[in-house]
């Protein structure tokens, strides 16, 4: 097991609240990517990057609460999916930990909202 979910249970009330508004500012950025890639402005290796980072904490994020729903930004999920659904995408190895840790636990957002 990865040593970060070995220290769960020290975490704090107000800790997973900071990390849960983080992980928000992440979420709401991927609009802002989207838009971004849409128009020229950005090239394609940073914005597969981004969806790869999405993709990989997707499930994390929905256990925060920090995801509630998928509404908005539907073109950068559809490309999330995509991505999930290749042959050649392997998971990153916090996603897999996260996977296998989370299993017994409630969602977050259950325990504090």
């Amino acid at each position: 097991m990865s040593p970060c979910f070995r220290v769960q249970a020290s975490f704090m009330t107000e800790e997973w609240e900071q990390i849960f508004l983080y992980e928000r500012a992440n979420i709401m950025n991927l609009g802002d990517i989207r838009f971004q890639w849409n128009m020229g402005l950005m090239d394609d290796n940073p914005y597969n990057s981004q969806v790869r980072k999405a993709a990989n904490s997707e499930e994390f994020w929905k256990w925060l609460g920090a995801l509630r729903r998928q509404r908005g930004y539907s073109d950068f999920w559809e490309d999330v999916r995509e991505l999930k659904n290749q042959s050649g995408f392997s998971w990153h190895p916090f996603t897999l930990a996260f996977g296998e840790w989370s299993k017994d636990k409630d969602p977050l957002a259950r325990v504090f909202y």
